[in-house]
């Protein structure tokens, strides 16, 4: 199914965790440029996983990923926080992922123009002290 027009490639994606459920099987499709594309299913069939793959939070034990990173873009079900890293590292995790330099002024423009947020309360401490809205921001 290799496309390369797609910004979004999975091609016969398949993941297995380490208990033996098997999440995905031979998952294939891409997505192309201007197409707004929604995955749909019951609770545990696979959504969350091709996103953490898609967004190198996770493996793939099967097939191939291929993402434009500089084009494309995409909404987690949830917050999808790294538990270990305080509210700053969180955010500062987008900078660090589009290359830009740690501490540098244009990585906080950065943050907090595509967050959202500018300098909060618990910024300094852990994840647990921000309510809903805070995490999904």
């Amino acid at each position: 199914m290799t496309n390369t027009s797609s910004l979004l490639t999975f091609d016969n994606v398949s993941m297995t965790f380490d208990d033996g459920t098997r999440a995905l099987d031979n998952v294939s499709f891409g997505v192309k440029p201007g197409e707004f594309v929604t995955v749909v299913g019951p609770s545990g069939c696979g959504k969350s996983t091709l996103l953490r793959i898609a967004s190198n939070l996770e493996a793939n034990t099967g097939g191939t990923c291929s993402v434009d990173r500089d084009s494309i873009g995409y909404v987690f079900q949830d917050a999808t926080l790294m538990p270990w890293r305080t509210v700053q590292r969180n955010v500062e995790l987008i900078a660090e992922l589009h290359k830009i330099g740690k501490g540098d002024q244009q990585e906080q423009e950065y943050t907090e123009e595509k967050c959202g947020v500018g300098p909060v309360k618990y910024y300094a401490q852990g994840i647990q002290h921000l309510d809903d809205d805070c995490r999904r921001k």
